[in-house]
């Protein structure tokens, strides 16, 4: 089991967090197991972008502290330009 310990975002300028965050299959604390990871990435990947407001969506793991599976994950976003 790994435990999310921090998640952070980079990229949205326009988008609140809260409206990223809320698509998420996962939050700040949670633990989940190691082999439902990757899926559990991916699903949160495609759920972010099924919101149209962005172009790419990336969640990589910016830090794994073996010792007690503590993760922090970073999203890397680009926000989808629209015109008025």
């Amino acid at each position: 089991m790994i435990f999310i310990e921090q998640i952070s975002m980079e990229g949205n300028q326009r988008t609140r967090d809260a409206i990223i965050l809320r698509e998420l299959k996962f939050r700040r604390g949670d633990t989940i197991p190691v082999s439902q990871l990757e899926k559990i990435l991916e699903e949160s990947e495609e759920l972010v972008m099924n919101t149209g407001l962005f172009n790419s969506a990336n969640i990589t793991i910016k830090n794994w502290r073996g010792a007690d599976n503590h993760v922090h994950l970073h999203l890397i976003l680009a926000e989808a330009w629209y015109i008025y």
